[in-house]
């Protein structure tokens, strides 16, 4: 097998190494581990240039296929807005059975979120019903689940057309841990990064112009004007699974940029985050650390399960 050292990552790397893996493969390995389904979708994100300020952006744009309904506002997620609504414990919110363990509180509240999260709900109340589901998730994890729970807001009617760019945010690394298999084995990453959200209406103009026009999927140069150019393109097809305290997102990538001269590669890749270390960041608790260790040694544990059965 060719020196790993000798490869370039981003090019060489993933047209020598991804073949030994597939999705079937990555399924099975997440199953017996444990993980169960949650939810499955496509986006596309894009990563921004600002020639001005140097800044890197990163931007989610949700897919709609033509001629068909969005899915933020399909009548399943209206009715669980409105099934929250009606709730009085937390056990009620997140449909636990008496003497739920923590671990199916964290799975159950996975699968309501992405019934209920604002970027997955286009319905107004979504996002008092997530604040709602989050109380719920954390009264249960620590025994409190038949506690009664404050309740209060109202289900609006659905908007006559939603946004398609879903978010648009500065990315800082704060810490990143990359891991490289000298022998050729499968490699990951693991970071901690800070976003802030960004609001800037030329971006916003010159992106929503670009994916009109098709120009990040269809046509094979990415668009570039006097300020703002498209560095890179990448389109998930992705399924989700949970065991109650990590999320993996098991996705399919298709990625084009300037190291690939606009030509789509693709490849499969795992992205694995904790709920917990989201929280610890936001809070800035000194736990946080060690929870990205945690996070780390899973990934780890995981990268040599699927070595070991590619």
């Amino acid at each position: 097998m060719a020196d790993f050292s000798s490869l370039t990552y981003g090019e060489d790397y993933k047209s020598q190494f991804s073949p030994q893996l597939s999705v079937k493969n990555l399924l099975e390995v997440l199953l017996q581990e444990g993980f169960e389904f949650m939810e499955e979708g496509t986006c596309t994100n894009v990563k921004l240039l600002d020639g001005d300020t140097q800044a890197d952006s990163k931007i989610s744009f949700m897919d709609v296929p033509k001629n068909s309904a969005d899915p933020r506002l399909s009548d399943v997620k209206r009715g669980e807005l409105e099934r929250i609504r009606k709730c009085k414990t937390s056990a009620e919110v997140l449909e636990l059975q008496p003497g739920a363990t923590a671990s199916a509180a964290q799975k159950a509240f996975f699968r309501k979120s992405v019934l209920v999260h604002p970027d997955k709900n286009g319905f107004p109340g979504a996002t008092e019903a997530m604040k709602i589901l989050s109380s719920a998730r954390e009264a249960a994890e620590k025994g409190r689940s038949d506690q009664r729970l404050e309740v209060a807001f109202d289900v609006g009617e659905a908007p006559a057309e939603l946004p398609q760019l879903l978010s648009f945010r500065r990315q800082t690394k704060v810490e990143q841990a990359d891991f490289w298999k000298l022998d050729g084995q499968l490699g990951f990453r693991s970071a901690i990064t800070a976003e802030t959200e960004v609001d800037d209406p030329k971006a916003r103009s010159f992106l929503e112009s670009a994916w009109r026009n098709g120009e990040m999927m269809e046509k094979g140069k990415l668009k570039a004007d006097k300020v703002f150019s498209i560095e890179a393109v990448r389109y998930k097809q992705w399924k989700a699974y949970s065991n109650g305290v990590l999320r993996v997102m098991l996705n399919e990538v298709k990625q084009k940029s300037f190291n690939t001269r606009g030509q789509f590669g693709t490849f499969p890749e795992i992205t694995l985050t904790s709920s917990a270390l989201d929280e610890a960041m936001a809070r800035e608790n000194a736990a946080m650390g060690s929870l990205f260790k945690d996070l780390v040694e899973s990934a780890l544990s995981l990268c040599g399960r699927l070595n070991a059965s590619a």
